[in-house]
């Protein structure tokens, strides 16, 4: 009986801790949201990344040319932006700094700003580190920086370096500069075929379907009408290369993604020294673009574990060119 009437007493206990609890978090001040570091920043646009607050029902920002936001821009000033975490900014100056703030509000308040992030605008509509020159160092391999930008199925190896190969490398054997990228296709115990690759977006290891380890694709809005670059290869036993820019738009009715442009090369011949590419961007429509693609394959079926061991391609110094 003793034991039954102090469990019933820790219950009741417990039920009051948990609704003092909510109680004082209703109670609490609308917090302002994060703002995340620049990513996705070009010449004259840029996107904010931020993270939301739990309790509110709208966000606006402030984007403004100083960082005391005394010179805010007149179609960013208390501006209501999407609930999704990513807005863009447009209409900006080359190599130029700006700050952003974000506000949340509810029905009942509006929050402090959020703590300013600078962003710089670029000299030009391309993607960082096009040159190969940044890498990040991890314990088991190196992938070129920035992270969210440039990925590859590296990251497999941290599932265990002494099974998984690394299939991207920072290499000295570069075009120009310090370091170039290479790619090896390889084999794994347990694993279909690793294709050697390096791409753009995001790459999170999923072992029961590893099609979709790899998030393809960047915030873009530009339209290039060449893509350029440096490369060689070697592939085994008649595999191929791919290297590719594919410039794409999503399509809310339809729930895919539309192809805006594409460049696309594949060739099985064996190229030993640097050979320049220069490829046409082949637009299908006049439709504004959201996303940019840049694929580079050491072997051009890998997205279907087709392609031989071995295979390996080298790339540098490419680049986007503008009308």
């Amino acid at each position: 009986m003793l034991k039954k009437l102090i469990f019933l007493l820790t219950a009741i206990l417990a039920v009051a801790i948990v609704i003092s609890s909510c109680k004082k978090n209703e109670d609490d001040p609308l917090r302002a949201p994060g703002i995340n570091d620049p990513l996705h920043v070009y010449a004259n646009y840029f996107y904010v990344n931020w993270i939301g607050v739990v309790g509110a029902q709208g966000y606006v920002t402030d984007i403004a040319t100083d960082q005391d936001f005394t010179n805010i821009l007149p179609d960013y000033n208390n501006l209501e932006v999407e609930i999704n975490g990513m807005f863009i900014v447009e209409g900006l100056t080359p190599n130029t700094p700006y700050y952003v703030r974000i506000r949340s509000y509810n029905s009942n308040e509006t929050s402090g700003n959020s703590v300013a992030k600078q962003f710089q605008t670029t000299g030009s509509n391309v993607l960082p580190n096009m040159d190969m020159e940044e890498w990040i160092t991890t314990p088991n391999y190196e992938n070129p920086s920035p992270d969210g930008v440039w990925a590859s199925a590296n990251k497999v190896v941290d599932l265990n370096p002494d099974i998984y190969p690394v299939l991207l490398f920072k290499t000295e054997d570069a075009y120009s500069g310090d370091y170039a990228a290479k790619m090896v296709t390889n084999i794994a115990i347990g694993m279909p075929l690793l294709t050697g690759s390096l791409s753009t977006g995001l790459f999170s290891v999923n072992l029961e379907n590893p099609l979709k380890s790899m998030i393809r694709g960047v915030p873009y809005k530009s339209r290039p009408i060449r893509f350029q670059g440096y490369y060689k290869y070697t592939g085994v036993e008649g595999d191929s290369c791919e290297i590719r820019t594919t410039l794409s738009k999503w399509n809310v009715a339809e729930h895919k993604r539309d192809i805006i442009g594409e460049a696309i090369y594949r060739t099985t011949d064996t190229i030993q020294e640097y050979t320049h590419f220069d490829l046409p961007v082949i637009y299908f429509s006049s439709d504004i673009v959201d996303t940019i693609e840049m694929v580079f394959a050491a072997s051009a079926g890998g997205e279907y574990f087709i392609g031989e061991a071995g295979s390996t391609l080298y790339v540098d110094d490419f680049s986007l060119i503008f009308e």
